[in-house]
């Protein structure tokens, strides 16, 4: 199992084990919701099959990924093909929050027999319990899922090998060979995000991503900026602060 809270808005890779099934859950939090005090709901499924795959984490994310045997939760018919299963809200998040309770009680707790047993006992309830709850989800139209990745991952190469270049939609959509129309709609069903907000994120992370490599071979926060199409200074610094945490000045100096 593996819990993360995550600070700053992000792109992950994720390979689940062979012959597993990936349970993930993480809440989805905004000012309404906070402010009426109530618990969001976010975003659960499951993943099979899932290797080299790319998700998005929002910023303040705390994300729960549970690995589970594939042959205890579904049947051959999701053997060799990726899937993203996607698991009914509600009863995902009691489940999330059953388990971390769980799992805390059980570690703090002394047993008068065999921690072996203790362990397969949970590992047979945690199975049964996700097992219902993959069978009450719905499976997501993968080919449309695996496409749109295909195409954003080729948009993001394109724009990290050639940062100098004055990316806009139109250049990209003929670079690779997509329509506009295509090119917008599989960024936005891929990462949620609309393709002209992931062009700019894109080009604030290839910024940090050379402002960290500055640190051995200085060079200017202005000259880095720029080399990513950020020409206003004020509105380059305060866009990176919002996403990162910290001023282009600090990521340099470390």
């Amino acid at each position: 199992m593996l819990r993360e809270t995550i600070s700053v808005s992000t792109e992950q890779a994720f390979s689940a084990p062979e012959g597993s099934v990936i349970f993930y859950y993480y809440p989805k939090l905004d000012e309404s919701e906070l402010a009426c005090g109530e618990k969001a709901l976010g975003v659960s499924g499951f993943a099979l099959n899932w290797t080299n795959r790319i998700g998005f984490m929002d910023a303040g994310s705390d994300l729960l990924m549970l690995v589970l045997r594939r042959d205890a939760i579904c049947d051959e018919d999701y053997k060799s093909k990726a899937h993203l299963v996607e698991a009914p809200l509600e009863p995902a998040a009691f489940l999330a929050d059953w388990l971390l309770s769980l799992l805390k009680a059980a570690s703090q707790q002394t047993y008068p027999y065999a921690r072996e047993n203790v362990d397969d006992v949970l590992a047979d309830v945690i199975t049964d319990r996700f097992e219902f709850l993959f069978q009450k989800s719905v499976v997501c139209e993968t080919p449309q899922i695996a496409e749109a990745e295909k195409i954003y991952k080729k948009m993001r190469d394109r724009i990290f090998d050639g940062p100098d270049r004055p990316h806009t939609v139109r250049s990209l959509s003929r670079d690779l060979g997509v329509s506009a129309f295509d090119l917008r709609a599989s960024c936005q069903s891929f990462s949620q995000i609309p393709l002209e907000r992931m062009l700019t994120l894109l080009r604030l992370n290839g910024a940090r991503r050379d402002l960290l490599r500055a640190r051995c071979a200085p060079r200017k926060v202005s000259d880095i900026a720029m080399d990513w199409g950020f020409f206003h200074w004020s509105r380059f610094a305060f866009r990176y602060r919002s996403l990162f945490g910290e001023t282009p000045s600090e990521t340099l100096r470390g």
